[in-house]
């Protein structure tokens, strides 16, 4: 099929340095090519495709070319995901880039995944022609489109078709995935057994054997400590049967395997819970107002380095009001991957008295708003652990800041939630935190200050 092209970029060495030598692009295709991407010592010309309107029309056609001259370096990526919008009709929605790597050149393709709306015709085509000095990353991902819309896998079509030569035209890799409604037995979400990304990430070339042999370690590593399974867990013929027909559903699937000649190429296959590095450790849900959190910053426990990396698998979630925390459980059972906590922070304020009191036509209305939405956060949850019984159970945890009597609201989280500390202030300067649940077996009380913005534990005693 001919494609008129809608957007051409060729990028030589000029005075050592690679650097765009000739770029063009038109409707629907636009090339932005910054002037300053990171260090100055480093030698890459970055190059980001957007699409007027944020993504592919139906009936759109897109057709761009990319040259790389003999010892350049290339990086193609997109400000968001490429979102494919429904299909009118039979019309698809159709991309194609050709691209040529000279010797010793280094092309990385990294685009955000595809999105598909529902009922969406998509078809893309990339085809690579380089020597066999040339260097390649190409990662080619689609995501289950909007599932937190409730859509998911529910585009009518999705082709991608990648090819690489060598050498003139000796293919070396030849890759093709369809997905199509009505083309197998089942239906597309069905196929895919509730995964919700899919990827293909290709490395080649001797600049990165390292790269390839870091990849294939760090692949075999983390499949060999999520199949693996005690003796005792499958001894037996009886639990070998159980084990075998029930497997558990694994966040993460990733497979190696070598093409071309010398295994100068490396292709990683992926399917994903998420597109988040979160599925492979765990991340926790911080729900918050972010005036107030601004305002007054959470205190650290002492020891415990702000730069952390375990900083990095908390996910903040700013909402304004209880209508926000029920938008969000509401559609809990849809996310990608589930957290290992969610944590609502000071809950009791985003339930306004007058709001709630005008709502329900009731005084006591900010009560009912707040039973209503303990009841959904706590139903969700427990749907989801029943979902995905072989993980580990999600925990919901509550704040609530009250100054003055035993506030009328701990009744009501003592309905819903099992374990309750309550935090008070000793008259010194101090903080005692200790359990209100009549089932907390311990009676200990735990003492802390604060000291530059760290919790400090004073002394444990009992109550």
């Amino acid at each position: 099929m001919e494609y008129q092209q809608t957007g051409f970029v060729e990028v030589e060495k000029v005075r050592g340095k690679s650097t765009v030598t000739r770029c063009f692009s038109k409707y629907p295709l636009k090339f932005i090519v910054p002037t300053k991407v990171g260090p100055s010592s480093t030698d890459a010309v970055w190059i980001y495709s957007i699409s007027y309107g944020g993504g592919i029309v139906s009936g759109d056609r897109v057709s761009c070319g990319i040259n790389v001259g003999e010892g350049g370096t290339v990086v193609l990526t997109t400000q968001a995901s490429t979102k494919v919008y429904k299909s009118v009709g039979a019309k698809c929605s159709e991309q194609y880039l050709e691209a040529r790597i000279g010797k010793n050149a280094l092309l990385v393709v990294i685009p955000d995944p595809v999105t598909c709306f529902a009922t969406a015709r998509y078809c893309q085509k990339q085809v690579f022609r380089s020597f066999s000095d040339s260097n390649l990353v190409l990662v080619d991902w689609l995501t289950s489109g909007r599932y937190e819309s409730g859509e998911q896998w529910q585009f009518d079509s999705y082709r991608s078709t990648n090819h690489i030569f060598i050498d003139g035209d000796q293919p070396i890799f030849l890759d093709s995935t369809l997905l199509e409604q009505g083309s197998i037995t089942t239906s597309i979400a069905e196929g895919m057994h509730f995964y919700h990304v899919i990827a293909m990430v290709v490395f080649m070339g001797t600049k990165l054997e390292h790269v390839k042999d870091l990849v294939q370690e760090h692949v075999k590593k983390l499949m060999s400590q999520q199949f693996y399974a005690p003796k005792s867990a499958i001894s037996g013929p009886l639990k070998k049967i159980k084990f075998m027909q029930s497997p558990p559903k694994l966040a993460l699937i990733a497979s190696c395997s070598s093409f071309g000649p010398k295994g100068i190429g490396m292709v990683v296959r992926i399917a994903a819970d998420t597109t988040e590095a979160e599925c492979e450790t765990g991340h926790v849900v911080f729900i918050c107002n972010r005036r107030r959190l601004e305002f007054n910053p959470p205190c650290l426990s002492q020891g415990i380095n702000p730069s952390s990396d375990v900083f990095q698998r908390i996910k903040m979630k700013y909402l304004e009001d209880d209508e926000g925390i029920k938008k969000y459980f509401a559609a809990f059972h849809l996310h990608g991957a589930l957290p290992l906590a969610v944590i609502i922070d000071d809950f009791g304020d985003f339930f306004q008295e007058r709001n709630c009191q005008e709502k329900f036509g009731n005084a006591r209305g900010r009560d009912l708003a707040m039973v209503r939405v303990l009841a959904l956060c706590q139903d969700a949850i427990n749907h989801a652990n029943e979902k995905f019984p072989t993980q580990r159970p999600m925990t919901l945890l509550i704040s609530d800041t009250h100054h003055g009597d035993l506030p009328r609201s701990l009744f009501i989280y003592k309905r819903w939630v099992s374990n309750i500390f309550t935090v008070k202030g000793d008259g010194s300067g101090s903080y005692l935190l200790k359990s209100s649940s009549s089932a907390c077996a311990s009676r200990k009380m735990a003492k802390y200050s604060t000291s530059l913005q760290y919790l400090v534990l004073e002394d444990l005693r009992e109550d």
